[in-house]
């Protein structure tokens, strides 16, 4: 199965997601997404810059780790951000940890149903990578 229709799949699963994106963190580059409404090339570049923020070391992420005392090569494995209009999870790939999925959904949608589909869908795009 696809990428494209693995995300798909997600969307459809999550009535309240409004679009799924795969992330190279690194780069701070949205590789793909699929969502249900058009975002603007400004948020998808916010996103993939948060994702890289908020995973991979910098900024949040860096804060996490000084105040947890973790070793440098610890890492958080996902992060929830929302603001008055969405709620963003973001889940670093587990076989391809400088990638991570970002599920955008309306405010006040099930977090915890996000985290299942997110994770699932993490699983299901690892296997085919």
């Amino acid at each position: 199965m696809a990428l494209n229709e693995l995300m798909d799949g997600t969307l459809r699963a999550l009535p309240e997601c409004l679009a799924v994106c795969y992330v190279d963190m690194p780069e701070e580059l949205v590789l793909t997404r699929r969502s249900s409404r058009a975002f603007s090339q400004e948020v998808l570049d916010a996103v993939a810059t948060l994702a890289s923020r908020l995973l991979e070391g910098r900024g949040v992420a860096e804060a996490w780790r000084q105040a947890a005392v973790a070793p440098e090569e610890e890492r958080p494995g996902e992060a929830i951000l929302a603001n008055d209009d969405f709620t963003c999870l973001f889940l670093r790939m587990e076989k391809h940890d400088e990638h991570a999925l970002c599920l955008i959904a309306n405010r006040g949608a099930d977090v915890a149903q996000m985290r299942l589909a997110g994770r699932a869908l993490g699983k299901d795009i690892a296997n085919i990578l």
